[in-house]
């Protein structure tokens, strides 16, 4: 827990944090499913840009992708909608950190999903993995992906 504050409270005052973490990475084997992430660049505070996913899974294996997102991007619903009304996807779920995408089917797939940055810096996000549809079984995790977000 972390708590900031100034006294005397003065407004106009901007804060600066800095965390750091060891998350200790394999790249999995024989893996029967591959995500690629496009980390959009030139992202800025505010604005939108596209985050190019590509999973590459069996014909015969539809799949749940779990993208993780760095502290306050957050997926444009309007576009993964637009998504699921091509029959894209199934649904999704967008949450502070992650957007899951349900009902990717199996073969080739490649989508750009719309994201905004409301943080800027130099962020991690959390690790991408993809489902086995119907079961959860992690078929696939794609390592965190680091963002710069311009301010």
């Amino acid at each position: 827990s972390i708590r900031v504050r100034a006294e005397p409270a003065a407004p106009g005052i901007i804060f600066s944090a800095t965390h750091s973490a060891y998350l200790p990475w394999r790249a999995p084997e024989r893996a029967p499913v591959e995500v690629a992430l496009g980390v959009p660049p030139g992202v800025r505070v505010g604005g939108s840009a596209d985050l190019h996913l590509r999973v590459a899974s069996p014909a015969n294996t539809p799949v749940d992708v779990v993208v993780g997102l760095p502290a306050g991007v957050r997926a444009d619903e309007a576009g993964l909608q637009g998504l699921v009304s091509m029959g894209r996807l199934s649904s999704y779920t967008a949450a502070e950190g992650s957007v899951t995408l349900r009902g990717i089917q199996g073969g080739g797939w490649e989508a750009d999903l719309p994201v905004t940055a409301a943080l800027g810096g130099t962020l991690w996000a959390a690790p991408t993995m993809v489902l086995a549809s119907g079961t959860g079984d992690a078929l696939y995790v794609l390592p965190p992906t680091r963002w710069r977000v311009g301010g």
